[in-house]
């Protein structure tokens, strides 16, 4: 969705940074009412979306020091960092999202 929403933006003519902020504040709600019904299946609240605007607004930097970090410090192909990096931010984003969309409690339990 976050592609085709960018690449749609751009093409209506919408500068990159334009057609990326419109992404983020589409994605961030659907996702937050997406993963805290199906995967959490908890119900929306208030501080439930701050905490997952919060967390998901971090990607960026997050991925891209990651991407960094294996690509040039540890002198991995983009090739093979690009998708560790991937890997690591879905697990990243999964565990922001339970915290986010669960709490203290949600994170204990496991």
């Amino acid at each position: 969705m976050h592609n085709g929403i960018v690449i749609g933006a751009a093409w209506a003519g919408a500068g990159l940074l334009g057609a990326t902020a419109l992404s983020f504040c589409l994605m961030v709600v659907i996702g937050y009412l997406l993963i805290g019904a199906i995967v959490f299946r908890a119900a929306p609240t208030r501080t439930g979306f701050v905490r997952y605007t919060l967390a998901m607004a971090a990607n960026f930097p997050v991925a891209t020091s990651l991407l960094f970090v294996l690509a040039v410090p540890l002198h991995l192909p983009v090739a093979i960092a690009s998708p560790v990096v991937t890997l690591l931010m879905m697990i990243i984003n999964f565990v922001a999202a339970r915290w986010a969309i669960g709490g203290r409690a949600a994170i204990c339990a496991s």
